[in-house]
């Protein structure tokens, strides 16, 4: 009979086969692009991370230090920034120390530094502040947010914000990471990213805080 010699049961495996993957990819790529959904954090006090070499004691979950390099990269404009490049003392059996990359699930991607926006630094763009604090309940960690304000033409002008939190992770692949956990918008809208860290998740204001007074950051 038609359509039961070896060749058709051969090709109905392999649509079985290919329609199985197709389904694996697609469950991963939903799986991907889930929401980060850790829970708020609570209990912060902030790091001050100073322009240079910044040491912050018991930066990893087994209580190995940092350094963190800020350093202001000028631009000729109101549009300079500072990155902030990470490194720890290696866990890994050496004596060395390893930049620690940071790492996003959706989509996954690693860069190796943060970097901020602060523009006339009175309406803060993006900001990059480490802090200590505790997620759902558990025992204080080092913690690092990121908090960009969504502006348009107008720079200055109040905007939504989006945040981000990353926490300390060692792994057997890369050593220490910083892994994103969190992330989330404000409803209200702010002149100063900073502010809206502050109003928003209770993170004390930078002491170099150049923006407004007011609830909003906008004005004094």
């Amino acid at each position: 009979m038609p359509g039961t010699g070896p060749g058709m049961t051969m090709a109905k495996t392999m649509r079985s086969a290919l329609c199985f993957l197709a389904a694996l990819v697609a469950l991963t790529a939903h799986a991907a692009d889930a929401p980060v959904v850790a829970a708020k954090p609570t209990d912060l006090t902030a790091i001050d991370v100073a322009p240079g070499f910044t040491t912050i004691p018991g930066f990893t979950p087994d209580n190995r230090p940092a350094r963190v390099l800020k350093a202001w990269r000028e631009n000729g404009n109101a549009y300079g920034y500072s990155i902030y490049l990470i490194t720890t003392a290696s866990g890994m059996g050496r004596s060395d120390w390893n930049i620690v990359p940071i790492t996003v699930p959706t989509p996954w991607h690693v860069q190796d530094m943060l970097t901020d926006t602060p523009h006339t630094f009175e309406d803060m763009v993006r900001s990059v502040r480490f802090a200590r604090g505790k997620i759902g309940g558990e025992e204080s960690e080092t913690l690092v947010f990121t908090a960009t304000r969504d502006v348009k033409d107008d720079t200055p002008a109040p905007a939504q914000v989006a945040f981000e939190l990353y926490r300390v992770v060692v792994t057997d692949e890369m050593g220490d990471v910083l892994e994103r956990v969190r992330t989330w918008r404000s409803t209200k809208k702010y002149c100063n990213a900073d502010t809206a860290l502050l109003r928003e998740v209770g993170l004390a204001l930078p002491r170099d805080y150049e923006g407004g007074e007011s609830e909003d950051g906008c004005g004094p």
